[in-house]
């Protein structure tokens, strides 16, 4: 079973909002920060570099 969005958030280090825009800019069907992921999901938030898209990095806000 997968985790929730602030879960995800807080294991990357970013707010629930930004990880929520994430979600949408992927198509990542979520309603709020309690909603739960999809264990495909969750991976392709924790490891967006194999999609080509850009990192999140911890506490910032660059985009690479």
């Amino acid at each position: 079973m997968g985790k929730r969005v602030f879960e995800v958030a807080k294991d990357l280090g970013v707010d629930h909002r930004e990880l929520l825009e994430r979600c949408d800019s992927l198509s990542i069907d979520v309603r709020n920060y309690m909603s739960v992921l999809k264990d495909d999901d969750e991976q392709t938030l924790l490891h967006p570099s194999q999609l080509h898209v850009p990192l999140i990095y911890p506490f910032s806000n660059t985009v690479n």
